[in-house]
């Protein structure tokens, strides 16, 4: 009775860590990047910016706009209901959810986003008219070419903010996301006088690139401090699982069965989960002390790209822990875990940790870099 106890335990600390899990690797869905790709849309034709209706535009980045991996579905969605009732069937029903509501917003944005892209077109196309005409006819074509130039930036604005919406139904900080939120919303409010000059859009424009450039890096910190803060959840579930299975390792080991392999996996998941702790410190600490650094954008990318090996790695050993967790339950119920599950757990523990450490070593120093130049 004891054992079985033990067992189903261990269950439903499984099916709630996977649960939980909602970065699953970047390509999935065929989508590259999950939040904020392209940022807004590219308005400058490469021409320069000396004309009433020449318009900046916000940079477009090969980076996702957060710099931490994407928020998608799990990568491991047992049938919770059925495998552990309804505490685990709720849980479900809430990820459901918040994935819908998630869902629903980047779908928002991906459509405004492409109206966005379009309405840039049309400003070019109007622009190349303008350049090429002479001063008699660029009059006539400037009202045009100011007309498309605002609905470019209001739907480039629209953008921005359906994109914000998005990081908010992420759960992360809703108070620092809403304070960008209504900045935007006053440049869109600006947007809507019907007597904008074709002067008065540029500096629009010029601000519209300048805010969107500072609070992408703000933005890349807030939701870097958000995942780790959630990478730190998992990491604890993935500690209980480590727990649990130590006994239940104990208890085949007292049937007589052989759990060496158990072992060896269980010890990877183990040196892993100390890795992560001493990342998550110093990754706690960088965002922390960032604010008042002059190399604020340094610190945060090498935050956020140890975030996002970290987030590959965890991926790993999860697969790991469901491979061990299988064996476990063969052994119980026979002599010798089953080649197919033996060759999982030896593939899952192929795991290196160099991409980890190299990251974490490259934090480390960045946060000495500026100490060691002040002395």
């Amino acid at each position: 009775m004891i054992k079985k106890m033990n067992f189903l335990a261990l269950a439903l600390v499984l099916v709630v860590v996977f649960s939980t899990i909602t970065m699953a690797d970047e390509d999935s869905n065929g989508d590259s990047d999950s939040s904020g790709e392209d940022e807004a849309g590219e308005i400058s034709d490469g021409n320069d910016a000396n004309e009433d209706a020449e318009i900046d535009s916000v940079d477009e980045d090969d980076e996702t706009s957060d710099g931490v991996p994407p928020v998608r579905r799990p990568l491991i969605r047992p049938n919770i209901g059925e495998r552990s009732g309804e505490r685990t069937g709720t849980i479900r029903e809430r990820y459901e959810e918040r994935q819908r509501k998630f869902l629903e917003t980047r779908q928002k944005y991906a459509e405004i986003k492409e109206e966005a892209r379009v309405s840039i077109g049309e400003y070019a196309k109007v622009k190349a008219r303008w350049l090429d005409a002479n001063a008699e006819v660029r009059s006539d074509i400037r009202t045009e070419l100011n007309s498309k130039a605002k609905v470019a930036l209001q739907n480039q604005v629209e953008a921005l903010l359906k994109y914000l919406e998005s990081v908010k139904e992420k759960d992360v900080n809703s108070e620092k996301v809403d304070e960008l939120i209504a900045q935007w919303e006053q440049i869109k409010l600006s947007l809507e006088d019907e007597n904008l000059s074709g002067s008065e859009l540029l500096e629009i424009s010029k601000e519209i690139r300048q805010n969107w450039l500072t609070h992408r890096n703000r933005l890349k910190k807030i939701v870097g401090v958000h995942t780790n803060d959630k990478l730190k959840g998992l990491f604890d579930k993935a500690e209980t699982f480590s727990e649990k299975f130590s006994g239940i390792i104990e208890q085949l080991k007292a049937d007589g069965k052989d759990t060496s392999l158990l072992e060896e996996g269980l010890d990877k998941v183990n040196e892993d989960l100390n890795l992560y702790t001493e990342a998550y410190a110093k990754l706690k600490a960088a965002y922390e002390e960032a604010d008042g650094r002059s190399d604020y954008d340094e610190i945060v990318a090498k935050a956020n790209a140890l975030l996002k090996v970290m987030h590959n790695q965890l991926q790993k050993d999860f697969k790991l822990m469901k491979a061990l967790f299988k064996a476990t339950r063969e052994l119980n119920s026979s002599a010798e875990i089953s080649s197919d599950t033996t060759e999982e757990i030896n593939s899952a523990s192929i795991i290196e940790e160099d991409e980890v450490e190299e990251a974490l070593e490259g934090l480390e120093d960045e946060m000495n870099g500026e100490e060691g130049a002040s002395e």
